[in-house]
């Protein structure tokens, strides 16, 4: 093997490392570009899910004011029930025997 052809190969092979080397920075900056979109996007996200929760409480409340009024409704009869059973006690006719 000569010097020139020793030279051509070893430039070659210089060449071809230093497309790699290139090639593998342009990609590495790629995925850190991707990373940081990645990220501010996964932010934005958590705000909007936040906003949701802040919006979407009174929901989760509901199901508290759905058992306070059943409740209510509950109790309401039994008053209607009592308030039946007086006015039927006052009214019925009294007997003397």
């Amino acid at each position: 093997m000569t010097d020139a052809t020793l030279f051509r190969t070893w430039y070659l092979a210089l060449s071809i490392a230093a497309v790699i080397v290139l090639v593998t920075a342009v990609l590495l900056l790629l995925v850190v570009q991707a990373a940081r979109r990645i990220e501010r996007l996964a932010a934005q996200a958590l705000d909007v899910v936040k906003e949701i929760q802040t919006n979407t409480e009174a929901i989760w409340d509901l199901q508290q004011t759905n058992e306070t009024a059943a409740q209510l409704r509950e109790a309401a009869r039994l008053i209607e029930r009592h308030v039946t059973e007086v006015r039927n006690t006052l009214h019925e006719p009294e007997s003397h025997g």
